[in-house]
């Protein structure tokens, strides 16, 4: 699980790209099978679950077919859909449109690092002091990239 303030700064992140995107209102489109995450709001699930009332979520490794899902949300307005931390957080994976069980979208908890290492010895630093004159660079390691696969976007 990750910490509140490294979701605080993914949450920060991802609300930066929406900014500075120009085709904003693509982003929140959601196609079938692709990625939403814990904490997106706004999303337009429509297109993944097309005319379906509801969604259902099966543990890992049940049958889909000849079982009721282990939980299922009705969906009020899926152009402007929340995917809240009380209903998604220990459900994350595929979900599918009811009743047809088609897949519909997966949920996934958002993650991201910044490391920062010491580039003239090569060590993760992140958290430590470094000696002056020392050159440092950052790497973000993250699960955002789907969110970059959405219609109208091209990073």
């Amino acid at each position: 699980m990750i910490n509140k303030n490294k979701k605080c700064c993914a949450l920060l992140i991802l609300g930066i790209l929406l900014l500075i995107n120009p085709a904003y209102a693509a982003i929140n489109t959601i196609g079938p099978g692709q990625t939403v995450f814990i904490g997106e709001q706004g999303l337009d699930i429509s297109g993944a679950i097309g005319a379906s009332p509801a969604i259902g979520w099966w543990a890992s490794g049940a049958s889909i077919a000849g079982s009721a899902p282990d939980y299922s949300i009705n969906v009020a307005n899926p152009a402007s859909f929340y995917v809240t931390p009380n209903e998604f957080s220990t459900r994350t994976g595929s979900w599918y449109a009811l009743p047809a069980k088609t897949l519909a979208f997966n949920v996934a908890d958002p993650q991201l690092d910044i490391i920062v290492e010491d580039s003239t010895v090569n060590v993760d630093v992140t958290d430590r002091w470094v000696p002056t004159g020392d050159e440092l660079r950052f790497r973000i390691d993250t699960n955002l990239y789907p969110i970059g696969g959405r219609a109208g976007q091209s990073w």
